[in-house]
């Protein structure tokens, strides 16, 4: 095993960010053109109109669909090892899939740490860059500024919950930001829901400023992870609320296709989607068979194949091969295309906010209305309503359903390996399974050592490492 593969060089955060510094104070940073036209993230001096102002904005978004770390592949398939979801293929991947992670593996870098900060360190800048900004019409800054305030809070949500303690990174001062400590997972959680309240209040309803496609943030993204943080922080009521408010306020813009559709770059179940370039979505080219391969970087474990029904039409959901010595191998198959933009990737769905509302009611002793929203997502699905199979309900039965039909839904998007720990489950699932060296700790990724090694205020380590 081989815990410490070291696949790249990486800076620390601190250089990363002084680095990001000097390029935006000299010049402009060209990012991977998604579509046309070309997107830049520009310095101040540059926030001196709508176009340059949105340009900014457009770079972000250009940076997070361009590569499969952090907001793309990696986040689902490194949690789904750590969770049951996924076998790996290669000696990097071990210390996810086997729960025997140390603070000098690469990915936790590379893939996580350090991408995360460089999109807070950008939404950063263009909330300075937009802050009295006279120059920038109303409604520009208005879209703009909530997107920045959305993005940052969409990254630390996920970093908080890889790592627990963080240092926010409220400002482009590198010299504030080079020895920042960890602060509480409290105090963390309250920056992202005073960040996502702006969103949510500056954001747009509609998806013009996408010219039609769900590609950049609105009202509504700013509520569906509202609603998954508040589902996190056990804040039922106000879980409850979010996701009523997108299932019940947002005038017919989302609905539940068929499934073959669901993941359709017209999908009209996509909250919020990135778009790749030129190519398909990242979970295609790593979750699917290359041509002339017999393996992929991951495989569904065993136990996946047995979460659906045969009357399940998610089974469309996964693909199957047989490999030269006449084993079955078995892959996600939600993102089909790699090589055409067929769909784009999706970071949030209408499914999980039925399944949100659902466990918010249950925990609130709404039970009926807890199983008819569980029942919306079945009956997409073309499999019999829990409200029809003659079970005596009780909260503990509804919450076990729902727990089941957020892995029969969401498997492979990134929710399983938290909703284990949310739940207080991830030990009875995971030091029974195969290959897991499950230990209490395992639930917080290490912080990167060479982030410590740079900054020693992020001392202490976390448990365990």
């Amino acid at each position: 095993m081989k815990t410490e593969t070291r696949c790249s060089q990486v800076k620390p955060l601190s250089r990363i960010l002084m680095l990001a510094v000097i390029v935006v104070l000299s010049a402009c940073v060209d990012f991977v053109q998604v579509g046309n036209p070309r997107t830049e993230v520009t310095s101040r001096v540059v926030y001196q109109d709508d176009a340059t102002a949105t340009a900014a904005v457009l770079g972000i978004y250009s940076e997070m669909a361009s590569s499969p770390v952090f907001t793309s592949v990696s986040l689902a398939m490194f949690t789904g090892l750590s969770s049951d979801e996924f076998v790996a293929y290669y000696d990097e991947f071990r210390g996810f899939e086997q729960n025997s992670l140390t603070p000098g593996v690469a990915r936790l870098r590379s893939d996580f740490w350090l991408p995360a900060y460089k999109y807070i360190y950008y939404a950063n800048a263009v909330i300075e860059g937009l802050r009295d900004n006279t120059a920038i019409s109303p409604r520009v800054d208005s879209l703009l500024t909530g997107e920045a305030y959305f993005i940052r809070a969409f990254c630390n949500f996920h970093l908080t919950n890889l790592f627990g303690p963080l240092p926010l990174v409220n400002t482009t001062d590198f010299r504030i930001n080079e020895f920042l400590p960890r602060v509480p997972q409290d105090e963390v959680y309250a920056l992202i829901e005073q960040d996502l309240l702006i969103a949510r209040a500056y954001l747009p309803s509609d998806f013009s400023a996408g010219k039609g496609e769900r590609i950049r943030a609105t009202t509504w993204a700013a509520s569906a992870l509202l609603a998954r943080l508040y589902l996190y922080r056990q804040r039922w009521a106000e879980a409850e609320a979010e996701a009523t408010r997108l299932l019940e306020a947002s005038g017919g813009l989302f609905s539940l296709p068929p499934v073959a559709e669901a993941f359709l770059f017209s999908s009209p179940e996509a909250i919020w989607q990135l778009k790749p370039w030129p190519a398909g979505a990242f979970e295609a080219t790593h979750f699917l068979i290359p041509e002339g391969a017999f393996y992929s970087d991951v495989s569904l474990r065993t136990d996946m194949l047995r979460i659906h029904g045969e009357n399940d039409s998610r089974r469309q959901w996964r693909q199957y091969t047989v490999t030269p010595d006449g084993d079955t191998l078995v892959y996600p198959y939600k993102y089909t295309s790699p090589y055409e933009p067929m769909e784009y990737h999706i970071e949030f769905r209408l499914a999980e906010q039925y399944l949100i509302r659902a466990e918010a009611r249950a925990q609130q002793e709404n039970l009926e209305g807890a199983l008819a929203d569980v029942d919306a997502i079945r009956d997409r699905a073309g499999i019999e309503h829990l409200q029809d199979n003659g079970t005596a309900w009780t909260q503990p039965l509804v919450l076990d359903s729902i727990l089941a039909e957020r892995r029969r839904e969401l498997f492979t998007e990134g929710h399983r390996w938290f909703d284990l720990l949310r739940t207080g489950q991830a030990k009875a699932v995971l030091e029974v399974l195969d290959g897991k060296d499950w230990q209490d700790t395992d639930a917080l990724y290490p912080v990167p050592e060479s982030e410590i090694k740079n900054n020693p205020n992020l001392e202490p380590q976390n448990d365990g490492y």
